[in-house]
């Protein structure tokens, strides 16, 4: 469960960087 959580928390970090990014570019 633990490795599950990074896991998620990592996918989590990295859309959030992405999403920002995109935005920021389309801003």
């Amino acid at each position: 469960p633990g490795r599950v959580e990074v896991s998620v928390q990592d996918r989590v970090d990295s859309f959030m960087l992405s999403y920002g990014f995109g935005r920021r570019i389309l801003n």
